[in-house]
């Protein structure tokens, strides 16, 4: 397959790929620097455990419409709005556990 990424457009996506913090994101760059650099889709899917739909459709979306972002919004809260702002002015740590290191202690005998 004939690449179809400018120089400059894969630079941007190797820019963008180092500070995402999304992993789906991530998973939409390689996929679509991947079948930049020639690799067949079912080799990418099986790389970055996706399906061969979702990894032929993130490269169609990216050529169609430089798309990397998903629309699908994620899952809903589970917590109502009073109980999101008490866990905000905790810090998001109520009802955490705080893990702690005990050393074991060997026998002197």
């Amino acid at each position: 397959m004939k690449r179809f990424l400018s120089s400059q457009e894969r630079e941007h996506l190797k820019a963008q790929h180092r500070t995402e913090r999304d992993k789906r994101i991530c998973d939409r760059i390689k996929a679509v620097l991947l079948s930049d650099d020639g690799w067949d889709p079912k080799e990418i899917a099986h790389v970055l455990l996706l399906s061969d739909d979702a990894v032929n459709q993130h490269i169609h979306e990216y050529l169609e419409l430089h798309k990397l972002k998903p629309e699908n919004g994620g899952s809903l809260g589970k917590l109502n709005e009073e109980q999101s702002r008490k866990r905000r002015r905790m810090g998001g740590s109520e009802g955490v556990r705080e893990k702690r290191f005990v050393p074991i202690q060997e026998d002197s005998a």
